[in-house]
């Protein structure tokens, strides 16, 4: 790699670890801010999703304004607006406040990922190998949200990890305005070849059904799962909060590993079959976190984790194989939108479903919706080979 390119990977590897720390922070939390705004599951479940509708409205625009303003731009504008959000939550004076705050850093850490996956696939020439670094740091940060925060709020007060992360993100939005932004039309895409073949709009079609489907349920999952573990699992001269948090973080990362595997998998084996794998194992060991003992629920929800990370770099292989290379960066948008835009509606809903059926009600829906998602990726493999060749 140049130094640019060297310069470029620390600067996403960061961004992303950040993107998803922000985007983990309300979960762990949830037990704090019910108590500390004397509300419920339902209304700070509506705050969660005030910050995913927008993590996810953003993000198609965010994809087309990358191929015009440069991507670098994007990021630095994501880390310093986020981070000055995420700061002023020292003076929120109430839950609706918060609400506001958070959907505003929602709305500018949507622009993350399409910018960043755009920074590296057109200025980077060991994408595959920067792809994968990238995506390892985004599950780290997921998978140290949930004990930093919860460790954070439980001594410091619920308000101490949004004024730290916020901090590091804009002195880190700072450093990166030394990166050059190149020029758009400087910038030359690094898809080997030209593109062959178009996937049939019908394949299209299901996998973005599925993508925003398997959203749903894995914002469901994961904003409920530190609470679930919470209550499930008791260690001696811990409280619930900081179990439910360390639990969810030892869970979360075996999602590096599985971002590194299902990536090189990837370079190896027709994505299709590999994507229907991952989500049947998925969705079976899902369904043992939900009826397991607690040591049982530890080790299923790591072996959860493990398969479904690894569909993350799958659905990136499939669009690039599916799509026009000068659409990529739209098609990106797209799915993030159809991901996140989705996933908006699992905090509220289920907080709904917690606070009228109990926690473990959340679970049966998503186990519903990976399902549903498993049909229709099948749908997807069994088109593969059907092609429609375009017309020179």
């Amino acid at each position: 790699m140049t130094g640019r390119e060297r310069n470029i990977l620390l600067l996403t590897v960061v961004a992303h670890a950040l993107v998803h720390i922000f985007d983990g922070m309300i979960a762990p939390l949830i037990p704090l801010l019910v108590r500390e705004f004397n509300t419920d599951f339902f209304r700070v479940g509506i705050v969660v999703s005030m910050f995913s509708i927008l993590f996810g409205a953003g993000a198609l625009p965010a994809g087309l304004i990358a191929d015009r303003l440069g991507p670098r731009r994007l990021i630095s504008a994501y880390l310093i607006g986020a981070g000055v959000l995420f700061l002023a939550v020292g003076a929120a004076g109430g839950l609706w406040v918060y609400g506001a705050l958070m959907a505003g850093a929602g709305l500018f850490c949507s622009t993350y990922h399409p910018a960043a996956n755009t920074l590296i696939g057109k200025e980077i020439s060991e994408r595959g190998n920067a792809f994968g670094i990238h995506g390892i740091a985004g599950s780290l940060g997921t998978a140290a949200a949930p004990v930093i925060v919860a460790w954070m709020g439980s001594r410091a007060g619920w308000r101490a990890p949004h004024m730290m992360f916020g901090a590091i993100a804009v002195g880190v939005g700072l450093l990166s305005l030394r990166l050059p932004v190149r020029a758009p039309d400087a910038v030359r895409s690094r898809v080997a070849g030209p593109l062959k073949s178009y996937a049939p709009a019908l394949s299209l079609v299901a996998f973005y059904l599925a993508a925003g489907i398997l959203g749903l349920a894995y914002r469901g999952t994961m904003t409920f799962l530190p609470a679930f573990m919470g209550e499930r699992i008791v260690v001696a001269g811990v409280d619930s909060v900081t179990t439910g948090g360390l639990m969810a973080t030892l869970t979360l990362l075996s999602g590096a590993v599985g971002q590194y595997i299902g990536g090189r998998l990837t370079d190896r084996m027709a994505p299709e079959p590999l994507y229907v794998v991952a989500l049947v194992v998925s969705t079976v060991f899902l369904f043992l976190v939900l009826i397991g003992t607690p040591i049982i629920l530890v080790v299923s929800a790591a072996i959860f984790a493990l398969f479904y990370f690894a569909v993350q770099p799958i659905q990136n292989d499939i669009l690039a194989r599916y799509v026009a290379p000068d659409s990529l960066g739209a098609a990106y948008g797209l799915h993030f939108l159809v991901v996140f835009g989705a996933g908006a509606f699992a905090g509220a809903g289920g907080g709904y479903l917690a606070d009228r059926f109990g926690l473990a009600a959340v679970f049966v829906a998503t186990l519903v919706c990976f399902g549903v998602s498993t049909v229709l990726i099948v749908v997807v493999a069994a088109l593969r080979g059907r092609v429609v060749v375009p017309i020179e």
